[in-house]
């Protein structure tokens, strides 16, 4: 499953999940929380030329074109099915996803998140359940153990966490 509420990141979800020929992912147009509900999600459109996650495509437009959009969503708890590997991107709502995850299961995680409250909180959610924790080196394609979760410095390089308790690592 992929789970993405922002139609924009959606349509580019689904195209990219074309493109790639990968049938075992299956889009959702809705948000991942704690609990069951209506919320209200906002993204930047950035018009014309742009990409929904910032990224440029073609001639550049002035920033100051950019438009808050705002959606109403549906949420629902994470149910976690054995062998998962789930990315969260969720701009400041980890701790929410958090919750609202059955971690029975142990799946790999991949995580980006830059505050050090939500840090703090999925750490005491899967320290005791023999979580490490590793630092994705995307700029040397390497993997650097860490103690634990750490937020991420807004102005470096490496963003995303890798949580497992597989051994294949």
């Amino acid at each position: 499953m992929a789970y993405e509420p922002n139609p924009l990141a959606y349509a580019r979800l689904i195209l990219h999940k074309n493109m790639n020929k990968m049938e075992n992912i299956n889009p959702v147009n809705w948000a991942i929380s704690h609990e069951d509900g209506i919320t209200r999600i906002s993204w930047r459109d950035k018009g014309p030329g742009y990409i929904s996650s910032g990224g440029q495509v073609g001639t550049e437009i002035s920033m100051n074109a950019l438009l808050q959009r705002t959606a109403i969503v549906e949420t629902h708890p994470l149910k976690i099915p054995d062998n998962a590997v789930i990315k969260i991107d969720v701009e400041g709502a980890e701790n929410l996803v958090f919750k609202g995850m059955d971690l029975q299961h142990k799946p790999d995680i991949i995580v980006e998140t830059f505050s050090e409250e939500c840090a703090d909180y999925i750490n005491k959610l899967t320290q005791y359940l023999g979580y490490k924790y590793y630092l994705i080196d995307e700029e040397n394609m390497k993997l650097h153990q860490k103690p634990k979760l750490y937020a991420c410095d807004k102005t470096g390089i490496n963003f995303n966490h890798l949580l497992t308790c597989q051994q294949w690592v």
